[in-house]
């Protein structure tokens, strides 16, 4: 009878660590319970927090959705989706896992549920438009992941303040702490940037999809397209619940006026009173697209949101043509979507 072997030896660059994992186990859980830095926030294959690069070996995928065409390319994988068919060598980015120390600037509560934060960091960081950080605080079990809310203007690399919009969950250690007990001076850490989520090199018209503080990344990749300078046609669909819910209006505003090109900005709104006055677009954001005129079938798509508005509206762009290797999503997933998720993922 032949030897049937159990485990494989995953071997980590660049620090050249080595650990063993279970023919049944997660890659990542395997690297954590072996004290290997791997990044991580959703655990279930949603963020793409937990990337790293397979150099050699064989490995199965659970799901691979939140990678782009040009990522599976090159080897990547999301270590919480990936069981080892084989010995494999992966590499890790060191540069990702610099912990920056950082002090609250602003916390300004621009909707009932939504926060922006600003933060002043000890050490100036670069990031690209789309990208996100991890951000704690002492006492929390984990990091938190947030995508910056405005492009980063540093020219040498030295980008010290960031914007988030944070979203506040109901029994959440760490937006309850910000919508209750934050003030300008507190401290956090911040890691990163990570995620591949954000502006490619391209003139190609965009539709630009959010929802609630999915509105961060988009508004960055917004203002990294003023600062281009290319005159790229843009359709802005913006959902939340209700008309007080919509917020950042301003800077909307502003990056519309700006805007080189044609700019259509579409607010939906999803439970707004029928007895009220609003007067635009009802529903949810895939419907407002379907409905939507003279939508390009050669436009790039730009989504941002909770997983349901991101699935929903990445297939309503495929039934009207778009490519979907030209469509960029990246699911947000909060506190309690991760517990669900984590109970939930099979062993």
């Amino acid at each position: 009878m032949g030897f049937v072997k159990m485990s494989h030896m995953v071997t980590v660059y660049p620090s050249g660590r080595r650990f063993e994992v279970a023919d049944n186990q997660w890659l990542l859980d395997a690297a954590l319970e072996n004290d290997i830095p791997i990044l991580y926030n959703c655990r279930v294959g949603a963020c793409g927090t937990c990337q790293v690069r397979l150099l050699s070996g064989e490995v199965a995928m659970t799901s691979d959705v939140v990678l782009s065409d040009e990522e599976i390319e090159a080897g990547h994988i999301l270590a919480c989706q990936a069981h080892a068919k084989t010995d494999v060598e992966i590499l890790i980015a060191e540069d990702a896992m610099q912990v920056i120390p950082a002090r609250v600037d602003v916390v300004e509560h621009l909707s009932s549920s939504i926060i922006h934060l600003r933060c002043t960091l000890d050490k100036g960081i670069c990031y690209q438009p789309g990208q996100y950080a991890q951000v704690n605080r002492e006492g929390l079990d984990r990091p938190r992941a947030y995508s910056f809310a405005s492009a980063c203007q540093a020219q040498d690399n030295t980008q010290d303040k960031v914007d988030f919009f944070v979203r506040l969950v109901p029994g959440g250690r760490f937006t309850t702490w910000l919508f209750e007990e934050a003030k300008p001076g507190d401290t956090l850490e911040l890691s990163g940037p990570f995620g591949t989520f954000g502006l490619r090199k391209s003139q190609a018209p965009m539709i630009l999809a959010a929802g609630g503080s999915g509105l961060a990344p988009i508004k960055a990749i917004m203002e990294g397209v003023l600062q281009q300078g290319l005159a790229r046609p843009a359709w802005l669909f913006f959902g939340v619940q209700t008309e007080k819910d919509l917020f950042d209006l301003e800077d909307i505003q502003r990056i519309q006026k700006a805007w080189p090109g044609d700019f259509s900005f579409v607010p939906v709104l999803s439970n707004e009173p029928d007895d009220s006055p609003w007067q635009g677009a009802r529903g949810f954001v895939h419907q407002a697209i379907t409905k939507a005129q003279q939508l390009p079938q050669n436009a790039e798509a730009y989504i941002c949101g909770p997983p349901p508005m991101v699935d929903a509206t990445v297939e309503a762009l495929s039934q009207l043509g778009l490519a979907r290797n030209k469509i960029y999503a990246d699911r947000f997933l909060d506190s309690r979507d991760l517990l669900h998720a984590i109970e939930s993922r099979p062993r």
